[in-house]
């Protein structure tokens, strides 16, 4: 079964630059640079949403490290 169009699409980061980009990734594992769509604000602005509505400050990935949300007032978190 193939894969649809949308299930294709994986969250990349690019080795050179380091911008997160919604692309198509080719069987040799390079990102496909011309269906990309650079989405860095959006990962970011997701991730900094997912803290404050799940109320948590860190999150730990076993293995790799954590994040952690520090808001810069107490109206950041709202």
């Amino acid at each position: 079964m193939e894969k649809s169009d949308i299930e294709q699409i994986e969250l990349v980061t690019a080795a050179l630059s380091g911008d997160i980009y919604m692309a198509e990734v080719e069987n040799d594992g390079t990102m496909n640079v011309e269906t990309r769509k650079k989405a860095t604000e959006d990962v970011l602005r997701a991730a900094a949403e997912w803290f404050i509505a799940n109320k948590e400050d860190e999150i730990t990935f076993n293995g790799y490290g954590s994040l952690k949300w520090i808001a810069e007032t107490e109206e950041d978190t709202k």
